[in-house]
């Protein structure tokens, strides 16, 4: 193992041999004082230098001999504390003895910036071995759509000085900068991170591995983080190499070198996005599994219209490139709330965790985002409303598995895959059914959007607006991340367009009340405890209609169903007729009334619908009297099933159970 953390004979950087940073000060013979000489390259001589005892003695060149009682690291940190910092980089400096017989120019070719001689006069203890002053930190990156899940760890190392006090990775690395040691100390927080994440973190957690783009882009990083991890029995898939933004670098190297990472299993993030020099330009040209949000653009980004703009800018382009988006710098729940209705995944910040030494043992508490919209009358939706179950397998299943489902519904375009109930990819009917395919592992892709099942009608249109390619369904989890099931993204269109104020949302198809205004009734009658009738109508065989003869005459049956039964209830008081969705409708009726009279409606229907039903049929399949879908099935002419609950079967204590009822007096 390679503890020294630099590349063995080789030059990085500009700064001279890896290992040739072992510098001491030159120390004074006996007898012979030590002055100094420094090289102006500037274009306005500093004459604020001559109040230190400066004398030129050339074209740019400046001698300082120390008094009597001052050392030269004395004089060197009076010289740097009256001059500019434009100043300071546009000067080189060397020590020599001042009755030695080096001339200053002959001399200059081992001189340094004079910030470094500076600095390696003041902090000698920087040019020890670094691992042994470096601390690791890490901070959580949370999952905001799996119920505040770690989903991962970002390493911070921190830098303690002889004197105990403990420096932030910035300060660290700009003191590193001035003594030429900034890849030395990437290095050795890389390995020290490494060592962790090989002793602490599991599989499948990812650790954030901060590269400065220096080190990254040295010919030499690859072979030896390599090493490292096969050293150290890491996964590279488990590594996440964060792109630090720190130097304007060639976007075309850069995206060269994070291919060839890709290629060996690590993934890349770029850092700070939409600040400093990762910019659009970058997330273009590399391709990036993640890029992390600057801090300047999420914070109260709420209150301004500018940074939300930009923020979606980001996110868009991010989400058409499949790029899965970090917010940085979360502080207030506010934030937190902002960006989760921007449809990003992941976050990372104080309101989550401090960096600190120990792991997040727990999963962290995300903000209640619900009673704010939830006292608006006008944004009362549930995702739910409009979830279907969909199909899914689990990760570990046999391929055959899968190509079972695809095989018995031809119209069966993916599968959602679920690891331990949570939904982890998804499977395309061409990938499956090819021969190729072995396992559904290596079959699976990426889910391009998971929904957490609060998210508001608001931050549903935004989303859908960021995305406006693919017709893949959207996948919804609870706030534990657990699968709830699938919805299609022009669903989600009809609930906005079809959105009203009050909450009186209609169905896209029956132009009946759906989901939000049928259970804001039912709740409502339920907590004033008034009676209550519940009559549950749907179609049998739908499903398999649908498959057979496609959405056209499928929404036509739907649409017949609906416009029957709107003739019979629609317009009677104390009753309300809604779509619950699909082919499902629900009738909800203030006293039940005439028991006899209800019947007599429902059978006038079923005649109605079975009379005009026929024509969606083809001659040859109603002669038959069924049909036969693609897997050979053979299915009956569709009816309707009629499932009647007027809470004699005990108390219902909510919509929910209202709903639950009736559907298992369906089945029955």
């Amino acid at each position: 193992m390679n503890r020294l953390f630099h590349f063995s004979n080789m030059e990085i950087a500009g700064h001279g041999t890896a290992g040739a940073f072992q510098w001491k000060p030159r120390t004074k013979s006996k007898g012979r004082a030590m002055h100094l000489i420094v090289k102006y390259e500037g274009q306005y001589p500093p004459d604020v230098w001559l109040q230190q005892g400066g004398e030129r003695v050339g074209s740019g060149l400046w001698r300082f001999i120390p008094t009597q009682h001052q050392t030269l690291s004395a004089l060197l940190e009076s010289i740097v504390a009256v001059t500019d910092s434009q100043t300071l980089q546009e000067s080189l400096a060397m020590t020599l003895e001042q009755d030695g017989n080096d001339s200053p120019l002959a001399a200059l070719g081992s001189a340094m910036p004079l910030n470094a001689l500076y600095a390696r006069h003041r902090y000698p203890w920087m040019l020890e071995d670094l691992a042994h002053r470096l601390e690791l930190h890490v901070q959580p990156v949370v999952d905001m759509q799996a119920g505040g899940q770690v989903y991962g760890y970002e390493a911070l190392c921190r830098l303690r000085d002889p004197q105990g006090t403990l420096h932030n990775g910035g300060d660290a690395f700009t003191l590193a900068r001035q003594l030429g040691r900034q890849d030395d100390m990437d290095l050795a927080c890389q390995f020290i991170a490494l060592g962790r994440k090989a002793r602490e973190l599991a599989s499948g957690m990812p650790l954030f591995l901060n590269v400065m783009p220096s080190t990254l882009l040295h010919e030499s990083w690859k072979d030896q983080c390599l090493d490292w991890l096969q050293e150290l029995g890491i996964d590279p898939r488990d590594v996440v190499i964060e792109v630090v933004e720190s130097e304007r670098v060639d976007a075309a190297a850069l995206a060269d070198r994070c291919e060839a990472l890709r290629t060996a299993g690590l993934r890349i993030a770029l850092d700070d996005m939409g600040a400093g020099f990762n910019g659009l330009t970058t997330l273009a040209m590399v391709r990036a599994e993640f890029i992390k949000i600057d801090r300047s653009l999420v914070h109260e980004a709420q209150g301004s219209r500018v940074r939300a703009v930009l923020l979606e800018a980001i996110v868009s382009m991010a989400e058409r490139l499949g790029v899965t988006v970090i917010a940085e710098g979360l502080e207030r729940a506010e934030d937190v709330g902002f960006c989760q209705s921007m449809g990003i995944r992941l976050g990372q910040g104080y309101f989550f965790s401090p960096p600190k030494h120990d792991l997040q043992a727990k999963p962290i508490h995300l903000p209640e985002l619900d009673d704010a919209w939830r006292a608006r009358p006008q944004d009362r939706f549930r995702l739910s409303d409009v979830v279907d179950p969909g199909v899914v397998v689990d990760l570990h299943a046999p391929i055959d598995e899968a190509r079972q489902h695809f095989t018995r519904n031809a119209s069966l375009p993916w599968i959602v895959v679920l690891d331990q109930g949570q939904p982890v990819g998804t499977l395309a009917r061409g990938k499956v059914l090819s021969r190729s395919a072995r396992s559904i592992g290596l079959c699976c892709e990426p889910i391009r959007r998971i929904l957490p099942n609060n998210t508001t009608l608001t931050a549903l249109a935004r989303s859908l607006y960021l995305s406006r390619e693919g017709i893949e369904p959207w996948v919804v989890v609870s706030t534990d991340g657990s699968y709830l099931g699938t919805v299609q993204p022009m669903v989600l269109v009809s609930q906005i367009l079809t959105h009203r104020e009050h909450g009186a949302n209609l169905h896209p198809l029956s132009q009946l009340p759906t989901g939000p205004s049928l259970r804001q009734t039912m709740e409502t009658r339920l907590a004033g405890e008034q009676k209550m009738g519940l009559v549950y109508i749907d179609l049998d065989h739908f499903k398999a209609f649908n498959d057979r003869y496609g959405f056209i005459r499928g929404d036509a049956m739907i649409r017949t169903l609906a416009e029957i039964l709107r003739h019979i209830f629609v317009g009677k008081p104390n009753q309300l007729l809604g779509h619950i969705g699909g082919d499902d409708f629900v009738l909800i009726m203030d006293n039940p009334g005439d028991q006899e009279q209800l019947v007599a409606q429902l059978e006038t229907a079923i005649v109605q619908f079975h009379s005009l039903a026929s024509h969606l049929y083809d001659v040859s399949d109603l002669d038959r009297g069924y049909f036969s879908t693609e897997d050979g099935k053979q299915h009956p002419i569709a009816s309707v099933s009629v499932a009647v609950v007027n809470g004699s079967t005990g108390v219902l204590d909510g919509s929910l159970a209202a709903a639950e009822r009736a559907a298992l007096f369906k089945k029955l």
